[in-house]
């Protein structure tokens, strides 16, 4: 069987859950005897690569700079899926990927799975290059995609039923997951690096409330005067984030850890701490609330959090 997955795609070190999601999706799916899977991606300059058994079409993504270019891109994936002529076309993660199934539904079987529900999210967005996209590309693409879906793939029932109000397509709830056997086998170094009461790791965006974290621990730090909080990830809000750190006086109680991409040494930040607390204001799939609990710490979260995963 010929799979292709229209998605986002880990090229560099640097990564988001979901394209974490998808790149061990692939390498599971690939691992099955007869399966054939190809990975149809978009970076800065168009290429083939070979990640294991996953072969990786990577094209150029004009639209990601310049979104009235969008529909070029667009015909690009289309293309190189059709040359393919896979058995199943699944795409993940963001409409500029969902939109080709939704093109090649009536050729292909074509189910999408949603990570996020852009119409929700647009209200969190800091970044003005953002917000253009999302309101000339990625929701104009959602309200398209959603209600031509045959099947789509959710993670939480709280995504269910938003998605349930927009399409009559069959859904399946397919919950996140974490390698729990290989977190317990992930041991502590030796000495371990300190010991933080707080760890989290995530991208550095307004809608994942580090700053409503940065300033608990403002707070909390009136009462436990030593209480340290490491934050493991990058992306926009990081120097806004600094900024708040020092604005508070909290230089000695928060460490930027920068992006952990080796998952072991990850797995022992959260092994190391004491607890692990997720401040989202809106969160579709906290890969660190997963984390956090299969490494057998306790895990605040706040309702926007959707902690009903765990």
């Amino acid at each position: 069987m010929r799979v292709a997955i229209v998605s986002g795609y880990p090229l560099g070190e640097s990564r988001s859950g979901s394209v974490t999601h998808v790149e061990k999706l692939a390498q599971h799916l690939s691992a099955i005897d007869g399966m054939e899977v190809h990975v149809i991606t978009l970076g800065r300059k168009s290429e083939q690569l070979m990640r294991g058994r996953v072969a990786v079409h990577v094209l150029r993504g004009v639209g990601s700079v310049m979104p009235f270019l969008f529909p070029i891109t667009l015909r690009s994936m289309k293309r190189t899926v059709e040359g393919l002529n896979p058995d199943v076309v699944h795409a993940l993660r963001g409409f500029r990927f969902t939109a080709v199934a939704a093109l090649l539904r009536n050729r292909y079987p074509a189910p999408i799975t949603i990570f996020s529900v852009e119409r929700m999210e647009s209200r969190f967005d800091s970044n003005p290059l953002r917000v253009f996209r999302r309101l000339l590309i990625s929701i104009p693409n959602e309200k398209y995609v959603i209600p031509r879906a045959s099947h789509v793939i959710v993670q939480s029932r709280f995504t269910e039923g938003i998605i349930r109000r927009w399409t009559k397509a069959v859904t399946h709830l397919v919950p996140e997951g974490v390698e729990y056997d290989r977190i317990q086998r992930v041991r502590l170094p030796d000495p371990p690096d300190g010991e933080p009461d707080i760890f989290i790791a995530v991208n550095f965006r307004r809608l994942k409330g580090l700053d409503i974290l940065i300033k608990a621990v403002a707070i909390a730090k009136e009462t436990v005067p030593d209480i340290r909080l490491d934050i493991g990830g990058s992306g926009e809000e990081e120097d806004a984030l600094r900024d708040l750190v020092g604005a508070l006086g909290l230089e000695s109680n928060v460490r930027f850890l920068g992006f952990i991409a080796d998952e072991e040494a990850k797995y022992q930040q959260y092994k190391s701490c004491k607890l692990v607390v997720v401040p989202s204001r809106w969160d579709v799939e906290p890969a660190a609330t997963l984390d956090g609990a299969a490494s057998g710490k306790p895990v605040i979260a706040s309702k926007s959090s959707n902690s009903s995963l765990v």
